[in-house]
């Protein structure tokens, strides 16, 4: 069985990559009629190199800076690089920045290729082999094989073949994660079969015939069948890791799926708008809050940084940190990332994913931050744990009680900002609370903390409106003067109460809120308060009318509190509500 690697070239515009794969491999990578009229490569181009026991599958990148976005998506699971320099241009701007790219995202294993070398002297040539092994030096690289070669004359492709097939031999240091997943870089229609999505399998193996998660976009994730396999143009029964990999989609229109996309063994994803990640700075300073390019896995989405324990990455420095994405990615944990700036001009760094499923964390909480270091150093088994207590739930699916504690913390802590924001309510919606706890991946881990809340006394309320326990409605001189102004006129006022628009003032329906919640107003409907006496008072007038099994009409308690309609009816309503009086008809009875 052929043992399958993924490489992917890098290199300046006009170095020649394209130019090389095709004398290695006979294949045009470059596929597009825009591509063929211009002589650039735009997109990603693939191609497939037998090397005695091993398969190269080849993904060849754009080496234009405008279509860094393009290279980024295309070295997405390779496991080989093939740095390409011309001996006529030596190092180059993306010579410098493609290099930079492979070493963030965790490269390990390559080879050179000076290209044009039937261009130059041998003097030439061996300056530019300097320049290059300089670059190099420090790097994944700083070893590897270089090989002078020329598309055009033939020469070196089977130094370079050789030196591509040592390099295959090197063992994988990136542990596979459990199942299939491949992140999607291309896909099309084939007539006759419907949509194909293309990508590098980064772990696991799949058939035909296999259901899959796809994460179709948002926070979706839907079910899809793999109703046929290609593997460079050829079908087959099987994929797997290491391999390109073309995948027919049942029942999936081509314009629901997009570069960035995941396919994944079911359960496998998780998508986020939180990722925590261990960040390095590279090209330039990382700044809290400062707006990037998150590229991961093929996807490229805005994002904004917050630094855990710093208030800035300098260039060559590393730190804990949480990305707030504009939308949702799916990733997994140790998948490299880089990020570039928000106009798309510099690579500012990279680097991995801790947590592909984060919550909001503090910043310079020392707690988190230790878990979060325990995370990036843990082993399979452990890691599982670190990550669930993280995401709210331990392996089994139980809810963790360090997690639990947490989150109870910071409801109490959002609970007591909502009070100093509104000091006369006297509850807080729970819309209000929720729009503080927007990354917070599972709903339910908020309804339940809010719950326990409840039930141990710490909050007060009910599940739509509730309060902190210690908390009391703060007034100022002024509104306690028109609080009594309103009780007082409720109280003279009896069973035909003062409309509250007809006090003076903002905040008016806080205040009566205030007054409602010390006992001193019964709120029966929107703008229609009694006296908490005139209460008791109706309460008694109606027992002893409606004694002995009699009954009336809403116009005859109507008569009896000595009212009008406009407030007999939210009285009656009232009632009915308390379990004082039963509605039959339009006449009540004592319940």
């Amino acid at each position: 069985m052929s043992r399958d690697r993924i490489l992917g070239t890098a290199g300046h515009i006009d170095h020649g990559k394209t130019a090389l794969v095709k004398a290695l491999t006979g294949i045009d990578c470059d596929r597009l009629p825009e591509e063929k009229a211009r002589g650039i490569t735009i997109d990603i181009g693939f191609a497939h190199l037998p090397l005695g026991d091993f398969r190269l599958g080849i993904v060849d990148v754009p080496g234009h800076e405008r279509f860094i976005r393009n290279m980024l998506a295309g070295a997405t699971g390779i496991d080989l690089a093939l740095l390409v320099v011309a001996a006529d241009d030596s190092v180059m701007p993306q010579t410098r920045e493609h290099l930079e790219i492979l070493k963030l995202l965790g490269l390990r294993h390559g080879a050179i290729a000076i290209t044009k070398c039937d261009l130059v002297d041998e003097t030439t040539r061996d300056v530019v082999a300097l320049e290059v092994r300089e670059l190099a030096s420090g790097t994944f690289l700083e070893n590897a094989p270089l090989v002078f070669t020329s598309a055009h004359a033939g020469t070196g492709l089977d130094e370079l073949r050789a030196a591509l097939r040592a390099e295959a031999e090197a063992p994988d240091h990136r542990p596979e994660p459990d199942g299939f997943r491949m992140a999607i870089d291309r896909a099309f229609v084939v007539q006759g079969h419907g949509t194909v999505v293309t990508g590098s399998v980064a772990s696991g193996s799949t058939k035909v015939g296999d259901t899959l998660d796809w994460h179709s976009g948002g926070g979706t994730i839907e079910p899809v069948r793999i109703r046929g396999l290609n593997q460079h143009g050829r079908l087959t029964d099987e994929v797997r890791r290491g391999q390109r990999a073309a995948i027919n989609l049942a029942g999936v229109p081509l314009d629901r799926v997009r570069r960035g996309q995941e396919l994944a063994a079911a359960g496998r994803l998780r998508p986020s708008r939180v990722l925590t990640v261990r960040l390095h700075a590279t090209g330039r300073a990382i700044k809290h809050r400062l707006p990037v390019r998150l590229h991961v896995g093929t996807a490229e989405v805005l994002a904004s940084v917050s630094l855990l324990d710093a208030d800035r990455l300098l260039p060559g420095g590393s730190g804990l940190a949480q990305l707030f994405l504009e939308t949702h990615v799916a990733a997994m944990w140790g998948q490299p990332l880089v990020v570039r700036d928000s106009s798309a001009e510099h690579t500012l760094g990279g680097g991995v994913v801790l947590q592909p499923a984060g919550v909001k964390l503090r910043r310079r909480h020392v707690s988190s931050l230790e878990r979060l270091i325990q995370l990036e150093a843990a082993d399979a088994a452990i890691r599982a744990d670190a990550d669930a207590w993280f995401a709210g739930f331990q392996p089994a699916g139980e809810l963790h009680p360090d997690r639990e504690r947490e989150l109870e913390s910071r409801v109490m802590e959002a609970m007591a900002e909502l009070h100093a924001a509104f000091p006369l309510h006297t509850a807080i919606d729970r819309v209000k609370l929720l729009a503080r706890f927007e990354y917070v991946q599972d709903s339910n881990l908020l309804t339940s903390a809010i719950e326990r809340l409840l039930l141990s006394g710490r909050l007060v309320g009910d599940a739509k409106r509730f309060a902190r326990s210690d908390f009391k409605p703060k007034l100022n001189a002024n509104q306690r003067k028109l609080k009594e102004a309103i009780v007082s006129a409720h109280a003279a006022g009896r069973f035909q109460p003062p409309d509250p628009k007809s006090f003076p003032g903002v905040g008016v329906k806080d205040i009566y809120e205030v007054a409602v919640a010390e006992g001193f107003l019964v709120k029966l409907a929107d703008d229609v308060y009694l006296h908490a006496d005139a209460d008791a008072e109706l309460r008694t007038i109606v027992r002893e009318r409606l004694a002995d099994g009699r009954a009336a009409t809403v116009a005859e308690i109507r008569d009896w509190l000595a009212t009008s309609r406009k407030f007999a009816v939210p009285i009656c309503e009232h009632l009915d509500r308390l379990g004082l009086t039963r509605r039959d008809g339009d006449r009540r009875t004592l319940a």
